[in-house]
Parts: C-alpha cells; sequence; structure tokens
C-alpha cells in the first residue's frame, strides 16, 4: 500500500482462519455497510493483506496500514491470540494509542474486537477493553459471529449485527489516533507472547520501572537554535532524530526496548520539576533515563536545567544525547553546542561510570546502549546505596550565558 492511502479499519486475523470462506464474506460485507454508513468508497474501507499483489513487501505494506488506519478490528478465535502477527499488530496499534494517551490524557475506543469464535483464553492486552457481546444477543455471545452468518435461523441477526458493527467502526474512525509511519512487523514485538514462568522472573532482579525523560524543544523552539527541523513536531514526543532513515518518535523506541527488558516505562517531558522527579524516582528505586537533544542546549530552560543537574549526582540516571558525536553542531549564533555541553554537564560527561551515553549515531546503536544502560543501571541500584549525592563545587552553579565567537 503506498503512502498516503489510508484505509478505515485493519481487519486483524489469524492465518489459520483465512482459509474460512464465510470470514472473507464478513470482511466484504463490513466494507459495503460501511461505505455506505460512513458515505466512502468501499477500496477505502478496509485492509486485508491477503488482498495485496503477489510479490509485495507484506510486512511494510502492512506495518504501514496498521500506522495509518483509523480503526482496528481485531477477529477473536481460537488461533487469534497464539499468532505472533497478529500479536505484532496488535502493539504496532497500540502504541499508536499509547503515544496519544500520553500527549492528551485521552484514552480512544479504537480497538473493535470481533468474536468472530470463542477464544481458549484472552491475554492481558485485551482486558481494558469493554466486552460489548451482549449488545448482539445470546448465540453471538456464546458461540461467536460465525454461528450468525453460516446459519440461516440467525439470518437477521448478522444483519442487525452488521449494521450496528459498522455505525461503531465509522464513529470510532471519527477520533483516530495520530498516525505512526514506519511500523515493521518483523521487528514489533508480540503483545500477545506469554509471561516468561516464575522462576525465570525471579532471576532479574532490581528495579522493574523505568523513566524516560525527554529533552527537547518543539519545531518552533529549535528553529531559533538551527536551520534543519526535520526532527521535529508539535511536541517533545514528536522528536525523530533518526530521520530520514527512522521516523518513529525516540522515545517510542525507547519504551520498545523497556519491553523487551520487561520493564514498565513512562515517557515525560523535562521540566522545571526535574531534580524533583529524579529525586522521587530514587526514593522509589526507578532508573531514569535522561534523553537530550544535543542542540536543546540552545535553549535557555535546557541549559539551567542541565546546569542544575551538574551539582547533583544520582546512581539511578543515564543520559543520552542521540545523534553522531562527530556530527558540527554550531547554534545559529555561532557557538559550538559541544561546548556549551561541557559547560553545562562538566561533573556528568567526566564521571567513569558510564551514565552518559554519546555518539548514538544510528537508531540500532541507540537501542544497543539504552539496553546495556538498563542493565548497567540496574546492578548499580542494587550494588549501591539509593542516596543521590552532593558533588564537589566543580560544575557549573549558575545559568550558562551563551556568548558568541565576537565575545
Amino acid at each position: 500500500m503506498e503512502r498516503g492511502a489510508v484505509q478505515y479499519f485493519f481487519f486483524s486475523y489469524a492465518r489459520n482462519d483465512s482459509v474460512d470462506p464465510y470470514l472473507r464474506q464478513f470482511y466484504d460485507d463490513l466494507c459495503n455497510e460501511l461505505s455506505v454508513r460512513a458515505g466512502i468508497r468501499k477500496e477505502s474501507t478496509g485492509f486485508f493483506d491477503i488482498d495485496q499483489p503477489t510479490g509485495t513487501n507484506w510486512p511494510a505494506t502492512t506495518g504501514e496500514a496498521v500506522g495509518t488506519c483509523k480503526v482496528f478490528v481485531p477477529v477473536y478465535s481460537p488461533w487469534y491470540f497464539n499468532s505472533k502477527p497478529c500479536g505484532s499488530e496488535w502493539h504496532g496499534f497500540d502504541r499508536r494509542l499509547e503515544q496519544h494517551r500520553a500527549r492528551t490524557g485521552e484514552t480512544l475506543a479504537s480497538v473493535l474486537p470481533v468474536w468472530w469464535l470463542p477464544p481458549e483464553y484472552e491475554p492481558p492486552p485485551t482486558k481494558y477493553l469493554h466486552d460489548t457481546r451482549d449488545q448482539f444477543g445470546v448465540t453471538y455471545r456464546e458461540s461467536g459471529l460465525r454461528s450468525l452468518i453460516t446459519q440461516a435461523k440467525h439470518k437477521d441477526e448478522y444483519r442487525a449485527f452488521l449494521e450496528k458493527f459498522a455505525v461503531q467502526v465509522r464513529d470510532a474512525g471519527r477520533t483516530p489516533p495520530r498516525e505512526l509511519h514506519g511500523v515493521d512487523l518483523r521487528t514489533e514485538p508480540d503483545a500477545f507472547a506469554r509471561r516468561v514462568p516464575t522462576t525465570a522472573a525471579a532471576a532479574v532482579s532490581g528495579p522493574k520501572r523505568v523513566n524516560f525523560v525527554v529533552a527537547v524543544g518543539s519545531c518552533e523552539q529549535m528553529s531559533t537554535v538551527r536551520a534543519t527541523l526535520d526532527a521535529y513536531g508539535e511536541g517533545w514526543d514528536d522528536w525523530c532524530p533518526y530521520v530520514p532513515d527512522c521516523v518513529e518518535p525516540v522515545v517510542l523506541k525507547a519504551q520498545d526496548v523497556a519491553v523487551e527488558q520487561r520493564m514498565i516505562s513512562g515517557p515525560v517531558p523535562a521540566g522545571r520539576d526535574l531534580i524533583d522527579v529524579l529525586d522521587l524516582a530514587q526514593q522509589r528505586r526507578e532508573i531514569v533515563v535522561l534523553i537530550v537533544d544535543p542542540w536543546a542546549v540552545g535553549l535557555d530552560d535546557y541549559r539551567e536545567l542541565l546546569a542544575l543537574l551538574d551539582t547533583r549526582r544520582y546512581n539511578n540516571v543515564t543520559i543520552m544525547f542521540p545523534g553522531d558525536e562527530g556530527e558540527p553542531r554550531t547554534l545559529s549564533n555561532g557557538v559550538d553546542a559541544g561546548d556549551v555541553l561541557r559547560l553545562c554537564i562538566g561533573n556528568w560527561l567526566d564521571d567513569q561510570s558510564r551514565a552518559v551515553r554519546q555518539d548514538l549515531g544510528t537508531v540500532a546503536k541507540f537501542e544497543d546502549e539504552l539496553k546495556r544502560a538498563l542493565i548497567d543501571t540496574r546492578a548499580r541500584i542494587v550494588n549501591r546505596a539509593d542516596v543521590a549525592r552532593r558533588v564537589r563545587q566543580s560544575g557549573a552553579t549558575t545559568r550558562p550565558v551563551l556568548i558568541g565567537p565576537e565575545g
């Protein structure tokens, strides 16, 4: 599917169910009904991956559909929750919902399940969804939609379901989550993966939560600092430092790494309460990863925050600077951003504990270093006292002032 060809809903089904001709009939019926009720062309209604031409790059085109559709329609069955592709599709769409929640505080009802056949179990990601089966009658609740479509005596019930469900899809699509391009189902985690046994989980000691604190300006703010603005958006959670190679916000890549490490994560912007946030995390034995745009030192607020941070030391904090360390970073006033960074956080840069990670020139390097940082920081918290200690008065204690090359 080409960029821009956005489908209204994504039809997520287990491949073992695709041999059932009634599944295709339902999909076609839903597309027809939605086309009528939403006033859109039928070819723009749904995405069914088996309709793709031979030779299509399936992970890319299907991932793009997951990242751009308005509504996600999973088709529950005994096969569905044992399917890794289905789990990856779910995870990819759920990241869009999480991003929306982080940005607005609003939870969207954009996942509308269809109970094709009752599954053997429902994994944790489904628990937050409202169970709507009672709206469609006893047969649907007990036996699933397949019983309605295959038995003539349930013809009227099937038609009623189709009309009501199409309206629900139409209404949910009127407030979709923001599109997320670049979803790759080859690397997308399986949302349905079974939890590791208790004995194996017990082997992972130390903190189970990581807080990602992001220090970056908006596109408007950064326009006063540098000329190239492709990496920035409306807010801190839009920052994509690895464009064009990766068009996904770096905070989402960070959360994916946390999931791989079996850690709960929460992203927040760096603000004036930064020290309070770090102190609280220290008390709670939680890891903090401060993800800093090296160009952000061109903004007064971030220089002040980093200078304040340099008077403190925490054994639960890692600072990461996405980007190539060798890249020229001359601010709009002619000052080198690297020199300003050293002025702001010289104590942290001189520390030998690997608390600062630089020269992260690719997204793969960023992910690898973040994984190592989580492991190292977890070990530091376990092995050292949880006390934030003052450092000797050798770092910046006042707000650094930028001076141009003319003096």
